[in-house]
C-alpha cells in the first residue's frame, strides 16, 4: 500500500500505517544481523586440548568466568609445595603453525615457538595440591612489535577472568649515538633530538600478573595432585616459551 499524503492548513502529512510498517522492517532487519554475527571465536575441543581457531564454535564467555578473588575464596588456601619446570620435552600437543626449536637461532636453546593465533600443549604431574605461581620464559618473536597477549588454561578450560587476557612485553632501549658527550644527537640549532629505538631480543622470565593492575601480586592457580595440562593460546604476537614454572606462593 503507498503512503497517503494529506494537505492541511498549509502542513502536509503522511498516513502513519506505512511509516510503522518501515519502522517494523527496519529493527527485524537489525534483529537479523545480529544473529549473523553474535559468534566472537572457538572454544575448547573434546579431550580440554583448545580447539583449531578457525572452528564457528565460541569460547568461554567473559561473563561465565569467576573474578580472582571469586577463584581464590573456593580454594583451601594452602600454598603447594616443590617446584615443576616444563620445557619442550613436556609438550604434548601444537597448532599446525606453532613448531618445536632443537636449537632457536643457533643458541642451542630448545623451546617451544608459538605462532599467532595458535597454541601449545603441556602435561604435567603436580604433587601435593596447593596454591601455584605460574612463570613464563619467553622471547617475543618478530611480528608486527605488538604486546603479545594471550590466554592461559589449566586442563582445557580458563580458570578465571584474569587469565583470559595476559601480556608479554617488549623491551626497548635507545639506539647508542657518539656524536656528543651526553649521548644524544642535536639538531642545527643545539636543540636535543630523541634517539630512534631498538628492541631488546632476550629471554626473559616473568610470573603471570593481571593485565588490568587491579591485582598487584604474581596471580596463583590451585592444583589437585596428579595430572594436569597447561595451555597457551595466543591472542596476538608470536612468542617462543623456553619453560613454564610453577611454585609456590
Amino acid at each position: 500500500m503507498t503512503a497517503v499524503s494529506v494537505k492541511k492548513k498549509g502542513w502536509l502529512f503522511m498516513s502513519r500505517k506505512p511509516l510503522k510498517r518501515a519502522a517494523a522492517s527496519a529493527v527485524l532487519l537489525v534483529l537479523l544481523i545480529n544473529m549473523l554475527y553474535m559468534g566472537s571465536g572457538p572454544v575448547l575441543a573434546e579431550g580440554g586440548e583448545p580447539a583449531p581457531m578457525d572452528t564457528n564454535t565460541q569460547e568461554q564467555s567473559v561473563d561465565s568466568l569467576p573474578s580472582y578473588t571469586e577463584y581464590l575464596e573456593k580454594t583451601d588456601g594452602k600454598a603447594g609445595a616443590g617446584e615443576t619446570l616444563l620445557t619442550h620435552a613436556e609438550c604434548t600437543g601444537m597448532d599446525d603453525a606453532s613448531s618445536l626449536a632443537d636449537n632457536y637461532e643457533n643458541s642451542g636453546t630448545k623451546s617451544v615457538n608459538i605462532a599467532a593465533n595458535g597454541y601449545a600443549t603441556w602435561e604435567f604431574n603436580i604433587a601435593p595440591a596447593g596454591l601455584y605461581t605460574v612463570s613464563l620464559d619467553y622471547i617475543v618473536l618478530p611480528y608486527n612489535d605488538n604486546t603479545v597477549e594471550f590466554s592461559f588454561l589449566l586442563d582445557g578450560q580458563i580458570p578465571y577472568s584474569e587469565l583470559q587476557f595476559l601480556n608479554l612485553y617488549r623491551l626497548w632501549r635507545d639506539v647508542p649515538v657518539e656524536d656528543t658527550a651526553y649521548g644524544f644527537k642535536t639538531d642545527l640549532i643545539g636543540n636535543d633530538i630523541e634517539p630512534q629505538q631498538e628492541e631488546v631480543r632476550e629471554w626473559r622470565e616473568v610470573q603471570l600478573t593481571s593485565s588490568s593492575g587491579f591485582y598487584t601480586q604474581p596471580l596463583q592457580v590451585y592444583l589437585t595432585a596428579g595430572k594436569h595440562t597447561a595451555t597457551i593460546r595466543m591472542l596476538k604476537e608470536t612468542a617462543a616459551v623456553r619453560a613454564i614454572r610453577f611454585q609456590p606462593p
